[in-house]
């Protein structure tokens, strides 16, 4: 690139957020109806306050129907300024395993910045720098996955101890069969009571019956330019990685795609 890009290059001023006296009910309703990743929380004056990420509104239940954002708010774990030099605060990003964080403007919240944003950017301005390179040298090969008996109280564990946001479905020859990611449970109307409870992992659908049946695959040799146009057209976070027979090679996130750009 030609310029040094600030945060404020890929800057989303048009990110939905919440404030500290909206109703938790309002924040789970706008995060179904958008499927972002993190709510900012900012008070009367416009500063950031906290965060909602998707784990803290699945926590919100009819009995907590009451609740405010403030109740369930967590403090921003980063918050960018729109001077902030782009490559180092992506870095700074991913070294908390952050894939959003609120931007100010002095001390007033203006927007959220993402790795969707940095990745078009470089789909802008410097495709080649992502035609180069195979997805199979950017995926990840040892990937979490569960199978298709597995209940949905199992795939929500397995989601909170790796801080996975999605994991494929694979059956037990080692084929992908679908995706289950945290957005279609919100969605579905699961609550994290009802997916942390013992009893309900037995009582509760299993990966088969709640699954995307029809990821979006790419094969080892497909570009990282491809991946990318996918990841940002579909809006999706991630995308798997297969070889004949759709037996599972790897995964490929918008995390993995970053770190390429930033070597």
């Amino acid at each position: 690139m030609a310029c040094i890009p600030i945060v404020k290059n890929i800057l989303n001023e048009k990110h939905p957020y919440v404030y500290l006296d909206d109703t938790a009910t309002h924040a789970r309703s706008v995060m179904r109806e958008t499927g972002v990743r993190i709510l900012p929380v900012i008070d009367p004056d416009y500063r950031v306050r906290g965060v909602l990420g998707r784990v803290e509104v699945l926590g919100i239940t009819a009995t907590r129907s009451n609740l405010l954002v403030r109740n369930l708010m967590s403090p921003p774990l980063i918050v960018l300024d729109v001077e902030d030099e782009l490559h180092e605060a992506v870095r700074r990003m991913l070294s908390i395993d952050e894939w959003y964080a609120p931007v100010v403007s002095g001390d007033r919240y203006a927007g959220v910045a993402g790795l969707d944003g940095f990745l078009a950017l470089y789909l802008k301005k410097a495709p080649g720098r992502l035609e180069e390179v195979r997805v199979s040298e950017a995926m990840s090969r040892n990937v979490v996955y569960v199978q298709p008996e597995d209940h949905v109280g199992r795939v929500w564990m397995k989601m909170l101890k790796h801080r996975y946001a999605g994991l494929p479905v694979i059956d037990g020859k080692g084929r992908v069969l679908g995706i289950i990611t945290q957005i279609d449970l919100i969605r579905r109307g699961f609550t994290r009571p009802a997916l942390e409870s013992e009893s309900s992992p037995k009582r509760g659908p299993s990966a088969r019956e709640i699954m995307v049946a029809s990821p979006i695959i790419l094969g080892p040799d497909a570009s990282l330019l491809e991946a990318v146009r996918l990841m940002l057209d579909r809006d999706i976070g991630r995308i798997i990685i297969c070889g004949p027979d759709r037996k599972l090679l790897g995964i490929l996130d918008r995390e993995d795609a970053a770190r390429i750009l930033l070597e």
